[in-house]
Order: C-alpha cells, then structure tokens, then sequence
C-alpha cells in the first residue's frame, strides 16, 4: 500500500507581484506538505512532520514573503522553497500553498 501523511500550518505575509499586476497586499496562507512512503519502506512521525513544517515556516509568518524568499514572493516561490527545505529530511512527496480558495500544488 502507498501512504501519504500530509500536515498543515498557516503563515499571514505582505505580497506584491508587480509582474502580475498585484500591489502590496496581505494574504493567509495555508501550507500543507505531504510525505509518502509505501509498506515496509519504512515510516513518517506525523506529529515530526507537522513540527517540522510549522518551525520551517515561523521566519516568514508576518514578514514580505517577496523579502523572506529573495524571490518575487508568488504561492509558486513558497511551494518550492518548502519543498527545497524539507527534502531530505523526510520522504516528502506533495506541497501545497492555498490562499482565499486558490491552492498551488508541487509534486515531487
């Protein structure tokens, strides 16, 4: 069987995407990062996963994600700067960014 643990953690950021048109504005955001694995592979600590996720985000909570990231600070940015930081630390398979009923997904 194939499993998928996914845990969520939500972070409030200034944006401004000047080559989409978008001024500065404040969006909650709901980060969900999923780890897989299949039988005998092996495991995931979900309650690690959610930690994990929740410290990896505490430095952009409240802050330019443009500034936070060093890159234009798009749902895009964040998926894959999430992603960058938590492989290798666990199997993960699935991020996601959702915003005001709008999700961005990254699958590895």
């Amino acid at each position: 069987m194939a499993w998928r643990l996914c845990a969520q953690a939500s972070i409030s950021v200034a944006m401004k995407i000047p080559s989409m048109g978008y001024g500065l504005h404040g969006h909650d955001i709901t980060v969900t990062a999923c780890a897989c694995y299949r039988d005998k592979e092996g495991h995931v600590d979900l309650e690690t996963l959610a930690r994990t996720l929740e410290e990896l985000l505490r430095p952009l909570d409240h802050r330019p994600l443009w500034e936070a990231l060093g890159s234009e600070g798009t749902l895009e940015d964040l998926v894959e700067w999430v992603m960058k930081g938590l492989n290798g630390l666990m199997p993960i398979c699935l991020v996601a960014a959702e915003a005001r009923g709008r999700r961005v997904e990254l699958q590895a």
